[in-house]
């Protein structure tokens, strides 16, 4: 495992993600000497970093577009960078296993069902696309789960899309997955939701976004669990 000398100080934020780097120095993400002190061989950022110049000045300087990358191409090419790549391929290669045994047991409960992922955000309420983390990789690209046609239309692959509360039963569907940050969003109160039939059948599935959120290995093992027992609990 190549544990990093430094990662940015937003996995405090992520339980999963904090403890897979107990150790790792934790910087800000647009502070040059903080990053530089950590003496790196190597650093890894998003397309968007607007300090690349001085990141290419530290050390060699990777930028990945998260918007356009798929999270089996993106771990195989991560660990190809850290002449990991056989391991890499070997996590896609169980994972893809895996997943294919789930949907095997699940069987009729997720078959040709519908699934939505929402979360409350400052901005308003937002349903995701099938590659930004929140299980959406999980119950989409693993167990063949589809989105609702109205949604699959408004999210076009973009990362998400803002939905309102008053148009819940356009967007969701036989499932739901609820990601929150630790409390039940206010708008869970509302008749607006508790008139789904997702929320009547109790097909919620609830994923704190404090404790895994993201789509790397790590992240998507707990959710796997997370996910797969709440499935398996549900009538």
């Amino acid at each position: 495992n190549h544990k990093p000398v430094g990662v940015i100080d937003f996995v405090k934020k992520n339980k999963t993600l904090d403890k897979a780097t107990k150790g790792a120095k934790r910087v800000g993400q647009t502070d040059i000497e903080q990053i530089a002190q950590t003496k790196p061989d190597l650093i890894i950022t998003s397309k968007e970093d607007k300090n690349i110049k001085k990141l290419k000045k530290i050390a060699p300087t990777v930028q990945f577009d998260s918007k356009k990358s798929n999270y089996k191409e993106t771990t195989i090419q991560l660990g190809e960078i850290v002449n990991e790549k056989a391991k890499a391929k070997k996590w896609v290669k169980d994972w893809n296993h895996q997943m294919a045994q789930d949907k095997e047991k699940l069987g009729d409960k997720i078959k040709g069902k519908t699934i939505t992922a929402v979360q409350s955000t400052p901005k308003g309420l937002v349903a995701f696309g099938k590659s930004l983390g929140r299980g959406t990789e999980i119950v989409y690209d693993g167990y063949g789960m589809q989105m609702p046609k109205a949604l699959e239309d408004k999210v076009h692959n973009s990362y998400n899309a803002q939905i309102s509360q008053e148009n819940l039963t356009t967007y969701t569907g036989d499932y739901i997955i609820l990601a929150t940050n630790g409390d039940k969003p206010a708008f869970t109160k509302t008749n607006n939701w508790q008139n789904l039939n997702a929320v009547k059948k109790g097909h919620v599935i609830t994923l704190d976004a404090s404790d895994t959120t993201y789509n790397d290995p790590i992240s998507l093992e707990k959710q796997r669990k997370i996910i797969l027992k709440q499935l398996n609990n549900m009538k």
